[in-house]
């Protein structure tokens, strides 16, 4: 199912900020609870709105840059990381998927190509869909094919998760670990879909 997300604020709400390239078509169901629609999404779908603002699409990145400071002052968890990343199994609704070692989902995005990030190059991708970054080789969790799991180097010199030679990817605006409301997302020109242990979409 596809799905098109809100985005976030500096409180972790998705109701916050909207990255320029998501196409926002409805508001995906969260543990239970509908959300409501934002009246400025009204405004940026209509495109005569998108090319009159041209000034709000750099402080939507630049408030979805201040959000994941904000998260990283907080102590949550976030995709970057010093060490070499652990890639762990989590249960969720779409089965068992690819989390990091704090159980946080992680994602394929659809556009990319074998082993090459191209998010990155995405204006406003990157502060929605940060790349789970390592700093050594990835290592596997229970369950987890340590055959599978590989890195690869971006324009920045990071080096990036990938599976199955799919890269890695979190979602900015997940609060929780095991969460799955923005799996099936359309945003940014492909779809975002969890991962399982096989390296396939977990849809």
């Amino acid at each position: 199912m596809t799905r098109s997300p809100h985005e976030y604020d500096a409180r972790g709400s998705r109701e916050g900020f909207v990255a320029e390239g998501v196409h926002v078509s409805r508001q995906p169901t969260l543990h239970g609870g509908a959300r409501t629609r934002a009246p400025l999404l009204d405004r940026l779908e209509n495109p005569t709105m998108k090319r009159a603002c041209p000034l709000l699409a750099g402080l939507v990145v630049l408030g979805a840059s201040v959000s994941l400071s904000a998260s990283a002052q907080a102590g949550l968890p976030v995709a970057r990381s010093s060490r070499a990343a652990k890639v762990e199994l989590h249960h969720t609704s779409f089965g068992e998927v690819l989390s990091t070692s704090s159980g946080f989902t992680l994602y394929e995005f659809t556009r990319d190509p074998r082993a090459r990030d191209t998010c990155v190059s995405l204006t406003g991708c990157p502060q929605a869909w940060p790349p789970l970054q390592t700093s050594g080789r990835p290592t596997p969790g229970s369950g987890v094919r340590a055959s599978l799991l590989s890195s690869i180097r971006l324009p920045d010199g990071a080096s990036q998760v990938t599976y199955a030679g799919h890269p890695l990817y979190r979602y900015s605006g997940d609060i929780g670990p095991g969460e799955t409301g923005y799996v099936g997302v359309e945003a940014f020109g492909g779809l975002w879909y969890a991962i399982n242990a096989a390296g396939h979409a977990a849809k």
